[in-house]
């Protein structure tokens, strides 16, 4: 409960040609009175960014003000799977069953330790994870051709933190010091997608993806998709469709969660992924993949995957900061 707040308001007075970086009138201290029996209370860390319009006169006793209240960026680090203490899988797991069903703490236990990393994301202030992916890397031959996949497995971010890009930096931050490792070996993101919204990292990483609703699936990425199908899902891979359907759930997400609002349908990559993934409140899960270069990927994506890429510069595997000897990760063939 608040009685008066100062504040720094950007007022724009009415006919003032603004530019995007703010003007010469920008950063002017105003009261803001506020009743005293508003309440005003949110969960987690905000930053609070006040608007006045753009034709308000700041002289007037009530000036017309929009409160937004926007998630704090988290912090990020990422570690190695045997390093997670069994108080942090707890919370991990924790996190995961608030919004996926069908999945014992045993079965995600087995899954999780399936993994070579997990990224984290915590909260500012409270230190609290609000959300994790957890990261596999395997080697297979297509072609005669050696490539690298990274793997995501389970993918989860608190709701009141999405639209942040915590995660997206973080990720790609950790691809681009695998890829240092090999810079010579082509290096492809494999993602399972059991939800619209796991789906739209790919548009947002990448130029190329597939499957995706503009485009048919080429012969090499479709291969890297049919071996890894196989080799990890046996008959559970619905090779035709690229779908990995189970005879029972092993965890789909909550109904509230795998609702699509009307307005995401108009979507393109949205519309593709509810055609191509029809059961996935089921917990099916569609198989895609993507390619991870400089040239495919999008700016910010591209920007945090070079910086990971120069903080292995002169680094070998044997050295790497961060993980276990990648010679030892695990490859397959069919």
């Amino acid at each position: 409960m608040l009685g008066r707040a100062r504040i720094s308001l950007n007022y724009i007075p009415k006919g003032t040609n603004c530019k995007e970086n703010g003007c010469e009138h920008a950063g002017t201290q105003y009261y803001l009175g506020v009743p005293r029996h508003a309440h005003l209370s949110w969960a987690g860390s905000f930053d609070i960014f006040i608007k006045l319009r753009h034709n308000a006169d700041p002289s007037h006793r009530s000036p017309y003000v929009r409160l937004i209240a926007v998630p704090q960026t988290l912090i990020s680090s990422h570690q190695t799977i045997q390093s997670v203490s069994a108080a942090l899988m707890a919370e991990l797991y924790s996190i995961f069953s608030r919004h996926y069903e069908s999945v014992s703490f045993e079965q995600f236990s087995n899954d999780f330790y399936e993994k070579d990393f997990v990224v984290l994301l915590r909260d500012p202030i409270q230190q609290a994870v609000c959300g994790f992916s957890t990261v596999a890397i395997f080697e297979q031959v297509v072609c005669s051709q050696k490539i690298r996949l990274v793997y995501s497995g389970d993918t989860i971010i608190d709701p009141r933190y999405w639209g942040g890009q915590a995660l997206v930096k973080a990720w790609c931050h950790l691809a681009g010091q695998i890829k240092a490792l090999r810079r010579e070996v082509p290096l492809y993101w494999l993602l399972i997608s059991k939800g619209y919204r796991t789906y739209l990292y790919l548009p947002l990483f990448s130029y190329r993806f597939y499957p995706s609703h503009d485009c048919e699936v080429p012969s090499f990425e479709k291969e890297i998709i049919r071996d890894f199908g196989r080799f990890k899902f046996g008959s559970w891979f619905n090779e035709l469709l690229g779908v990995v359907s189970f005879p029972e759930s092993r965890g789909h997400l909550r109904a509230e969660l795998a609702d699509v609002p009307d307005r995401r349908v108009q979507n393109p990559h949205v519309a593709f992924f509810l055609r191509a993934n029809p059961q996935y409140r089921n917990g099916d899960e569609l198989v895609c993949i993507t390619r991870l270069d400089e040239a495919n990927m999008r700016s910010l994506a591209r920007r945090y995957f070079l910086v990971g890429m120069k903080a292995l510069d002169g680094h070998t595997s044997e050295q790497a900061p961060f993980s276990p000897n990648l010679d030892l990760i695990e490859s397959f063939t069919t």
